[in-house]
């Protein structure tokens, strides 16, 4: 009887230490897969805002050649779009910027930004990649096609169902 008991105490020890270290190897390969692909999206948000400056650049010069107008949102729609106002791009971008980084999964996750920086306050809880991608971006006025509601001082960003929202 203690022979059987040892043998089934040994296995199971076995078995619970394969099992925590396939745990432990799948945590390791989650943060570093979210590594990469934070840093791939802060690759392509570079890449935009080069193009965006470049056009804005060429916009106010005057320089673009026939056929030669930058896309904007690359990977994101099938046609391109010609930049002949800078400001109203910039805005897309932003709003694109906003719709795109509202997914967290913990409080820690978000962050509250005000895209309006000069005298108006216009509060928005993106997820800390959109924050810095926004404040990359922070040049323009930012004039949204929306009203912001007020918030007040004490106001907190946290994660509800897996969205950014004000509290």
């Amino acid at each position: 009887m203690f022979k059987w008991l040892t043998i089934m105490l040994v296995v199971l020890s076995g078995f619970l230490i394969v099992l925590l270290g396939l745990g432990y190897i799948l945590k390791e390969h989650k943060e570093v897969t979210t590594a990469l692909v934070d840093s791939i999206e802060q690759q392509k948000l570079e890449a935009i805002i080069n193009e965006i400056k470049t056009a804005q650049m060429r916009a106010s010069t005057g320089t673009f050649r026939r056929g030669s107008e930058p896309n904007i949102q690359k990977n994101t729609q099938k046609s391109t779009q010609k930049i002949s106002q800078p400001k109203k791009t910039s805005n897309k971008l932003r709003q694109q910027i906003i719709i795109n980084n509202l997914i967290c999964q913990s409080d820690q996750q978000c962050v509250l930004v005000d895209i309006q920086p000069e005298g108006k306050s216009c509060l928005v809880a993106v997820n800390k990649i959109g924050a810095s991608m926004l404040a990359k971006i922070n040049g323009d006025a930012y004039s949204p096609n929306f009203s912001c509601t007020f918030h007040l001082d004490s106001s907190q960003a946290v994660c509800l169902n897996n969205h950014c929202s004000i509290k």
